[in-house]
Parts: C-alpha cells; structure tokens; sequence
C-alpha cells in the first residue's frame, strides 16, 4: 500500500518484503508511548499457472485480484524474440484465460 493508503507501489515482491523489515526495525527503534502505525496488509502470492487458472475461473463476473504473480525467468520457448516474445506470449495467456481482446 501507498503511505496515503489510497492504491499499491509498483514494486516486486522482494523490494515490498525488503521495505516491510526496514520500517519494521525503524518501529522497533521508536520510543515508548509513540503512536504505532497499523500493519499494512502483504497481497498473496502465486504461480503464473496458479494466476491463470483464477483468471479463467472468474472471467464471467468482476473479481478482484490483489496479488503477485512470479512470472518465470526462463521463456518457455527461449528460441522466439527474447524478452519481447516472451513480454508478448505473457499478454497472450492473460488474453486467453480471460478471453479479453487486445487491439
């Protein structure tokens, strides 16, 4: 969550992870009868395959989906443009599980 609390950064789950045990130790380093802030919430994590399938499931009615998703490092057919290929397969997936269509 942002620090105003309205939307999410646009960071991975490492970089989310990582801040989470900065500020935790700036709280432990707070002194006493400081007001405390709440805990912010960690969205869920899933496969690629995982987040898919939801998608699929739930196509036919609004869903809000509030997760990471580890996409994997290697393409699944590495011999196809690179990283655009593979940028574009991904788009694909997520245009066939949802059966939205992209221009």
């Amino acid at each position: 969550m942002k620090r105003n609390g309205t939307g999410y950064t646009k960071w991975c789950s490492q970089c989310t992870s990582k801040e989470a045990s900065v500020n935790a130790s700036k709280e432990n380093n707070r002194p006493e009868g400081a007001r405390q802030p709440e805990p912010k919430p960690q969205p869920s994590t899933l496969t690629l395959d995982e987040c898919l399938k939801l998608i699929s499931m739930n196509k036919d009615s609004p869903f809000e989906l509030d997760t990471f998703v580890h996409i994997p490092l290697e393409p699944r057919e590495p011999e196809k443009d690179g990283v655009h290929g593979w940028a574009n397969r991904l788009r694909d997936m997520l245009a066939k599980a949802s059966e939205y269509q992209w221009k």
